[in-house]
């Protein structure tokens, strides 16, 4: 959790150095709880559509999982699958945005997820 929030911090500190009227960061997190959103440094905030969302990392609404990961690893309970060990629905990807002075004024905009779903079966 402190390495996540070293990093994060690193990162948007460098960027608000750079004049900006908004700036965006995203990606995946591995934030694997939700207290870990205190890593958002002041100032920047999650895009609400993304949050509406939901989990982006959730075996039983994302046929590709099992596709990226090894046969046997911690995540995928040891090859046991999903009774025996695939982890509950996190929140993994983020998107953080931060205005200059004023705050933002710009549309929240839609979200979807995407590449949850095999393009040939």
């Amino acid at each position: 959790e402190g390495r996540r929030r070293t990093q994060l911090a690193h990162v948007t500190s460098a960027m608000k150095a750079a004049a900006f009227d908004v700036a965006c960061v995203m990606g995946d997190f591995n934030f694997h709880r939700e207290a870990e959103n205190a890593s958002i440094p002041d100032g920047w905030a999650e895009l609400p559509a993304v949050v509406s969302l939901g989990a982006t990392w959730d075996y039983a609404r994302n046929a590709m999982l099992p596709h990226y990961l090894p046969l046997r690893n911690i995540y995928n309970g040891l090859g046991l699958g999903e009774r025996f060990g695939w982890p509950g629905p996190m929140r993994l990807d983020r998107v953080l945005v931060c205005c200059a002075a004023g705050g933002c004024a710009c549309d929240p905009g839609a979200a979807r997820i995407f590449a949850d779903q095999p393009v040939h079966e």
